[in-house]
């Protein structure tokens, strides 16, 4: 998460973010044990994980909704 800057100073905002991500590789590992113990044997595959796999465009052609996109998606990354 180096060289990321938030434009916030809320900290429910950036504390939601970590919680987000917390849940999100939580449920993966839930889903990869799950496939190991159950399915794995038999089907000899692999799992794997994209963390950031969306797209965002902005709402309309205003400046203040393009800003807003351009910021998500530098979080992103």
């Amino acid at each position: 998460m180096l060289g990321i800057v938030y434009l916030t100073t809320d900290i429910s905002i950036l504390a939601y973010d970590y919680s987000v991500g917390r849940n999100v590789i939580l449920a993966h590992a839930n889903a990869v044990k799950v496939y190991r113990e159950d399915f794995k044997p038999h089907q000899k595959g692999q799992i794997g994980i994209t963390l950031n796999g969306d797209w965002a465009m902005p709402y309309d052609d205003n400046q203040e909704s393009k800003f807003k996109i351009r910021g998500k998606s530098k979080l992103q990354n």
